[in-house]
């Protein structure tokens, strides 16, 4: 069985498409109880250039981001491709003779691996750039409320907003939600293919179709967690503001 789930994120844009299949090992006697090592893990983030997605995240799920912004578009973005597959078969002989149990479990599917990719306009890659320089953080609390960010803030927060900030930060992050998501054991592809337990009445297709229900429902619940929108990049991973975005042409958007 593979399944595979296209996720693309930022102010509801997402594309989601699903497939399954299945694959029969050679017959086995199976184990007993719970098997160790078979929880998946959240796969690291990869920051690709603008508008170079690979895979399924090519074309729509990561675009080409309009650059300098100018406030009609989304300055980062990030891509999740889920990919699971499993072996089963039947035991063969002693008391549970027939049951049908899982062999294997991957998060790849015929070679391709699960993937995470992310983009962020190159505007905040320049220090240098117009984009960039313009972010002039004049913003206080205090004595200047309509203030500008500035321009290491909006580059740090954009990259928190959508994978963290660093392998102990990944709190308002589309990546941490992701991971929080997939660790829930109720979740976790995993850990549900290696439960997976059928009776001898059961035909094969019988047993993976109540498998792949629940991979697809995990599947689901993984990808709305993905989806939730975190603090906005002009804002810390609590909620703090930082300042407002200076947006091109103009570059009147705050003080």
């Amino acid at each position: 069985m593979a399944q595979e789930s296209i996720l693309a994120t930022e102010r509801g844009r997402k594309k989601r498409s699903l497939r399954e299949i299945a694959d029969t090992k050679h017959r086995v006697s199976a184990p007993a109880g719970a098997r160790s090592g078979w929880a998946f893990t959240a796969v690291q983030p990869v920051k690709v250039s603008n508008g170079a997605g690979t895979g399924a995240c090519a074309g729509a799920p990561l675009p080409v981001l309009v650059s300098p912004p100018d406030g009609t578009g989304n300055i980062g973005q990030s891509c999740l491709v889920m990919q699971s597959s499993y072996g089963d078969t039947t035991v063969s002989g002693g008391p549970n003779n027939g049951y049908w149990y899982t062999t294997s479990a991957s998060p790849s599917y015929n070679g391709t691996a699960t993937i995470y990719q992310w983009e962020r306009v190159p505007d905040l890659d320049n220090a240098s750039s117009m984009f960039y320089t313009e972010q002039t953080g004049t913003y206080n609390a205090q004595t200047d409320t309509t203030g500008c960010i500035n321009g290491s803030n909006l580059a740090t927060q954009t990259q928190r907003h959508e994978i963290g900030l660093a392998q102990s930060n990944y709190i308002e992050s589309h990546w941490g939600e992701y991971q929080t998501a997939l660790n829930n054991t109720s979740n976790n592809f995993g850990i549900i293919i290696e439960a997976g337990v059928g009776p001898p009445s059961d035909s094969q297709t019988t047993f993976q179709s109540g498998l792949n229900t629940a991979l697809t429902n995990a599947n689901r619940t993984i990808g709305t967690a993905f989806n939730v929108e975190p603090y906005d990049p002009n804002f810390n991973e609590y909620d703090v503001l930082l300042g407002y975005v200076n947006y091109a042409p103009s570059y009147n958007s705050c003080h």
